[in-house]
């Protein structure tokens, strides 16, 4: 987008009217109607430190941009939705400047009050809306440094101090009942592929579950969506990389299947109550000696993490003995 906004209305076949600029705009855009009018409105980053709304007269065409602060970062991301229950969408930024959430509420008519900033944890950069702990009221989950906090809405619109949990390269976050047990689940875009929280219900979450999104090439994914793209009412996955951001991968949400996990440095005992999870099993496990793993962990594992094998499927395991005496 560069120093301006490009709208392209559709014609109506699938192909676009030439663009309509407007002045300011850069980093993501959501779409929301945020003066109750019906029309679709944009909000956008104008700079590391304002959020930008721009209101449609009802025609496609939009007003003179208007600018309300937030805190500083180069944002990946905005969510829109109505936190406080009084039926206007209010407006979330993930600002990894200031380590914070700002959360602008509407005041009905599209316009904004003073921003509510609330500690994220490190370089936030990602925030998914929904409902975490099942009381109606949208929570908010974010990305920061090496995971992924949890903000649990007091039901006004103010959210309660964060709650963390480790995932490791966290850059994209995306909710939805992933398992089909009526509460939210968190997919997340890891250094290692994808990562999947599965919800307890209550605004927590078990152990993280971590799935290759494709090829090598796919290892570091950075966006990610969650729909059902097979139609089978099952949600499923669709990722992109960080390196190769022309290419997706999709991953189909396939129940009963052993999808192997990275149990590589890590006990016996832990890989034997990682595995269950999957639908997998610990094999046959073999200890010899190791100069570089210490002594009782996995040096490796057979299948790879990644690999998708049916129900019930054991991994061998290579356990140290450390050093050799």
């Amino acid at each position: 987008m560069g120093d301006h906004l490009s709208v392209l209305l559709n014609r109506g076949d699938g192909t676009f009217l030439d663009p309509a600029d407007y002045p300011g705009g850069s980093g993501p855009i959501a779409v929301a109607d945020l003066n109750g009018d019906g029309s679709a409105d944009l909000v956008g980053e104008w700079d590391v430190s304002t959020a930008a709304i721009w209101l449609n007269r009802g025609d496609g065409t939009f007003g003179s941009r208007v600018d309300y602060r937030v805190g500083r970062g180069g944002r990946d991301d905005v969510a829109v939705a109505d936190v406080n229950g009084d039926g206007a969408t209010d407006v979330i930024t993930p600002n990894d400047k200031d380590a914070t959430l700002s959360v602008l509420l509407n005041l009905g008519d599209g316009t904004f009050g003073p921003r509510q900033d609330y500690p994220s944890g490190r370089e936030p950069r990602s925030v998914a809306v929904a409902d975490l702990n099942g009381d109606g009221k949208p929570d908010l989950a974010a990305t920061v440094h090496g995971g992924v906090s949890i903000l649990l809405n007091l039901g006004d619109g103010a959210f309660q101090l964060r709650r963390e949990y480790r995932v490791g390269g966290s850059r994209r976050v995306a909710s939805g009942d992933l398992n089909g047990d009526g509460k939210a689940d968190l997919a997340i875009a890891s250094g290692r592929g994808v990562a999947v929280l599965l919800g307890r219900g209550d605004g927590r979450f078990r152990a993280k579950l971590d799935y290759l999104s494709g090829g090598r090439v796919f290892r570091s994914a950075w966006q990610i969506a969650v729909n059902d793209l097979n139609g089978d009412a099952r949600l499923d996955l669709a990722v992109t990389n960080i390196s190769e951001p022309s290419d997706l991968a999709v991953l189909l949400n396939t129940p009963g299947l052993c999808n192997v996990q990275y149990v590589t440095g890590v006990t016996p005992a832990a890989a034997k109550r990682i595995l269950p999870r999957v639908n997998c099993r610990v094999g046959k496990v073999h200890r010899t000696y190791s100069k570089k793993i210490k002594r009782g962990l996995v040096i490796s594992q057979d299948p790879a993490f990644g690999a998708i094998r049916p129900r019930g499927t054991k991994v061998k395991l290579v356990v140290s003995l450390g050093r050799k005496r």
